[in-house]
């Protein structure tokens, strides 16, 4: 038993280094391509993605006629700018908060496993934490969705308003992340039943 909680304690360990390894990846990538001429990252709950804008991005205005634009044009275009700025701005806030949070539950998980505290209620917190922050990361899906379905509308009523005639089709869609509700009330289950393991595993050692 001393052998499997000595493993345990070697896997934590590596894991909490290659988490620590990952989140040093992540920074270095982030600032190269914040650095990076026409570099871009987006930050989502379902991952980090880094990438390169292509193109000179045309200004809203008639097509075919870039930076042209009238008075009017000008105003909506910074009314909708001004909308899409705070929406990008929760987002990136929402998100970032998730991901600070499951770090910090899972590095404390881990170093708990490499203490050698294997079964306590502590621990069983911290996953139904883990499960809890997975059903909040639907929720961001979800409001993320809804958010931008508001900017698409929003970018339909401003192109309306100048006449302007769009050759695209938008799809207005609401998703429903899944995998993490589901994923999410699996964990907490677990968690319940790993706090009563726990519990009567102080009630036996009191026993004894």
């Amino acid at each position: 038993m001393d052998g499997i909680d000595h493993q345990i304690s070697r896997f934590s360990h590596r894991i909490r280094m290659g988490l620590f390894a990952l989140l040093g990846v992540i920074a270095v990538a982030t600032l190269l391509a914040l650095v990076m001429d026409k570099g871009t990252v987006w930050l989502g709950i379902d991952g980090i993605n880094l990438g390169v804008v292509s193109g000179d991005g045309g200004e809203f205005g008639e097509a075919g006629q870039p930076g042209e634009e009238t008075a009017e044009e000008e105003r909506l275009l910074e009314a909708f700018e001004d909308r899409l700025e705070w929406v990008l701005v929760t987002q990136l806030l929402l998100t970032a908060s998730f991901y600070i949070l499951l770090v910090f539950q899972l590095e404390r998980l881990f170093a708990a496993y490499q203490r050698g505290e294997l079964f306590s209620q502590m621990n069983a917190r911290r996953i139904r934490n883990i499960g809890l922050l997975f059903c909040v990361a639907a929720g961001i899906a979800i409001l993320d969705s809804l958010l931008d379905l508001y900017i698409t509308q929003e970018f339909m009523a401003a192109s309306t308003e100048v006449d302007r005639e769009l050759d695209w089709d938008l799809v207005r869609e609401i998703r429903l992340p899944l995998p993490f509700l589901l994923g999410g009330v699996a964990i907490v289950l677990i968690a319940r039943v790993m706090e009563k393991g726990a519990q009567l595993q102080d009630e036996m050692d009191h026993l004894i």
